[in-house]
């Protein structure tokens, strides 16, 4: 049999197989096949087509899928209970949808009062149903005279002091003359003017306490909406009393209140039997002082402080009605539950490489929360990795090995020469220090040092934007000691050797994010982060002969964005991801130093090339060097890709299908090294040398740990030949040999991005 009558007889078999999707179905039961919606006597409906896929989303019940009911009934045993048959029919597939009378009336229900609630007045649906080889499908019948738009708004008119401040707010109505009616609309407005309210002093009044008559006799499919106040509505204005905070809330110890020590501090009580967070902490996180009139704006972004610290695992408030001299108050019981103080972790990542590379790498880290006693953060972070290079006689079995150290101190506020006690945005600045070194040692090559300090800033504006700023960051490079052979390789490439000088970055950075992601709803997100980072210019002033305490300083400025697009469903999700980098090196620096030059390639980039395996451009390795293990592919120019599919197997494990992009480039070839001519990012050919790669992963889901398999392949190499540089034909999966030169096997821990 040839390819394409193999073709045509696997169709032949699904398309039969298909067409038997009420196989195990008793003579009673009927298959449910769906809904449609037609329109009858509504020529004055508009957008029939979007306003049908509306009301068919509240069709009962969903339709099958109809791959996943081709898969249950294959495998389904129907006179076995377990087995892997069943496994894969309950797993995989989906069991048929039956259809049921009593859900037709419910769907009925749920289309009129959408109609309703959204302008189409006077709507009415009826359903038929239709019968063919064991299959049921729907038919909702829709008649309407068209969607009302809102005529006049009418606000109170009442002189009441809550009347006058709503007559006020009118001009900013989310309810406005000429729109379409909706109800939504107008429960929104009534949470508007509701939080206006609680925000100007009226603590008990809600939006229940408002109400709307909607007048429909006008005429011209218009509606009339008048705005009213309940005759019971709470007009009291409420003020601010002591506040009383219970740092060390237990549940379980409630009656160990009575026992404890009341602290007065300012217009704060501190109830506690022993101090775990400063009073002069709370002082400048809590919100409005006695005798300010009450606003629940303040009242949220007083929660939101105490939890930002980090230190509490719950925040209750609770309040207690005083009143005093015909006027009323609040006091504020403040109850907070402490969280684990210390944590200590630790991580191991392993990856294989088409080279033959075996890289693996352990890190530990401690963390304690409160230091001081004001939510001070400290963090202590060791790693160590080790890479080899098997079947390979030249290089020793261990010839990478890397060790890094860090530690960091975040302070829940700015570090300013000026004092600055309250918090007046709703989440809390922190100032943030930093202190790492880093070692590696390239047994056959160099022993390279950077040490590095940052000084700097973390603040957000709003729930998805945060800013961080670093006017302070140190990092010194030392290259402690080369063998003779990689002197050898600097000597040949003047750049090479440049950018493993011994340098001093003196500079700022700054970074803007952008996360709309609600960990709490299944809603499509999107990610954004644009940096910028300088060096030099100021310590350019100090110094006339390039260098800083004998060692010569880099000046150079790098542009750096990441956008990431997630779209998510119960079972699956599709994520994307485009970083691109740029790195320009002026005046006393002809090239980016070593550490800020970009690369691409390994377990968090493009997975079927190991790491700084890809570029610049499409040049290609000399092969003595990558053979040696030494060709560390890096660039001033960086543009990556990245999609990947997610998809649920079964509980805690998850898959994934990926393709990833990406390449390096030089931004000028300074030397005009004839071997780097293609090394140059011109615009007419960069993407054409982009590489690619594609693969499939598993991802073991614990809750508190993912660990992440991934097995990825080249389908375009750009250091080969141009007309050879797509490998896809090439693929042979049943040949061991190309199995061991092309497949990449990554092993980590967490998401790639």
């Amino acid at each position: 049999m040839n390819k394409h009558k193999a073709y045509y007889f696997f169709f032949l078999l699904f398309s039969i197989a298909a067409c038997q999707p009420t196989k195990y179905l008793s003579s009673d039961e009927l298959l449910y096949d769906g809904a449609s919606i037609q329109f009858e006597e509504s020529e004055q409906v508009a957008h029939k087509k979007q306003l049908a896929n509306q009301l068919n989303s509240y069709a009962r019940p969903s339709k099958n899928n109809d791959a996943q009911l081709w898969i249950h009934n294959q495998f389904k045993n129907p006179d076995k209970e377990k087995g892997i048959r069943n496994w894969v029919a309950d797993k995989l597939g989906q069991a048929p949808i039956l259809y049921e009378a009593n859900a037709l009336t419910r769907s009925r229900a749920l289309m009129e009062n959408y109609l309703q609630d959204n302008g189409y007045f006077n709507s009415s649906v009826r359903y038929d149903t239709t019968v063919d080889a064991k299959k049921m499908r729907v038919t909702y019948y829709v008649q309407s005279e068209g969607q009302y738009k809102i005529g006049a708004v009418h606000f109170p008119e009442d002189t009441t002091v809550i009347g006058q401040l709503f007559a006020e707010q009118q001009k900013n109505s989310i309810i406005k003359s000429g729109r379409a009616y909706r109800l939504a609309n107008l429960q929104a407005e009534r949470n508007r003017l509701a939080n206006i309210a609680k925000n100007q002093g009226y603590f008990r009044f809600n939006s229940n306490d408002i109400f709307y008559f909607v007048d429909t006799t006008a005429g011209n499919k218009t509606a009339d909406i008048y705005l009213r106040l309940s005759d019971q509505m709470a007009q009291e204005q409420y003020y601010m009393d002591t506040t009383f905070v219970y740092p060390t809330y237990n549940l379980d110890e409630t009656s160990a209140l009575t026992k404890a020590d009341t602290l007065k501090y300012n217009n704060l009580k501190l109830v506690q039997r022993q101090t775990f967070v400063q009073p002069k902490t709370f002082k400048r996180l809590i919100a409005q002082e006695q005798g300010s009139l009450y606003k629940e704006r303040l009242q949220d972004q007083t929660v939101n402080h105490l939890l930002d610290l980090g230190v509490f695992k719950f925040v209750n408030l609770k309040y207690e009605i005083i009143e005093r001299n015909d006027s009323n108050y609040l006091r504020r019981h403040i109850y907070l539950t402490p969280a684990l103080t210390q944590d200590l972790n630790g991580e191991i990542e392993a990856s294989t490489e088409v080279t033959n590379f075996l890289g693996s790498a352990i890190s530990g880290s401690y963390t304690h929360h409160n230091l001081w006693k004001g939510a001070e953060e400290l963090n202590l972070r060791l790693s160590a990795g080790v890479e080899t290079q098997i079947n390979n006689s030249n290089l020793p079995f261990i010839n990478t090995f890397e060790l890094s150290a860090q530690a960091s101190l975040v302070l829940p506020r700015f570090l300013v020469p000026f004092r600055k006690d309250k918090v007046f945005t709703y989440y809390i600045p922190k100032t943030r220090i930093s202190i790492s070194d880093n070692y590696q040692q390239r047994t056959s090559f160099f022993t390279i040092n950077s040490f590095q300090f940052d000084f700097g800033y973390d603040w957000q504006t709003t729930r998805y934007r945060r800013h961080s700023f670093k006017p302070l960051s140190i990092n010194v490079v030392d290259l402690l000691n080369t063998t003779s052979d990689f002197e050898n390789i600097l000597n040949q490439n003047p750049r090479l050797r440049q950018s493993f000088d011994n340098i001093a970055i003196l500079g700022t950075a700054y970074r803007f994010t952008y996360n709309d992601q609600n960990l709490n709803s299944l809603k499509d997100f999107t990610f954004f982060q644009f940096g910028v980072e300088t060096s030099g210019n100021f310590t350019s002033l100090l110094s006339d002969n390039n260098t800083l305490f004998n060692t010569r300083f880099s000046q150079y400025v790098r542009f750096d964005t990441d956008a990431r697009y997630n779209i998510l469903n119960k079972k699956s999700s599709l994520v994307s991801r485009i970083a691109i980098g740029v790195g320009v090196p002026y005046n006393n620096s002809r090239v980016m130093p070593y550490i800020k030059q970009y690369f691409v390639g390994g377990p968090n980039s493009v997975r079927a090339f190991q790491l700084r395996g890809i570029g610049p451009g499409s040049v290609q390795p000399d092969t003595t060097l990558a053979d040696g293990g030494f060709f560390d592919q890096t660039g001033d120019i960086k543009i990556e890709g990245n999609i990947e599919y997610r998809f649920d197997l079964f509980p805690f494990v998850e898959g994934a299908a990926f393709v990833d992009v990406g390449n390096v480039w030089f931004l000028r070839n300074q030397d005009e090294d004839e071997r780097f001519r293609e090394a140059e990012f011109e615009f007419d050919k960069f993407y054409r040398q982009l590489a690619i790669g594609t693969g499939l992963g598993l991802r073991l889901d614990l809750e508190f740990l993912l660990l992440r398999l991934d097995i990825a392949f080249p389908i375009r190499n750009p250091a080969l030949p141009p007309n050879e540089s797509w490998v896809f034909r090439r693929i042979d999966f049943g040949s061991k040999a190309w199995r061991q030169d092309q497949l990449s096997y990554n092993l980590a821990i967490g998401y790639p991005f």
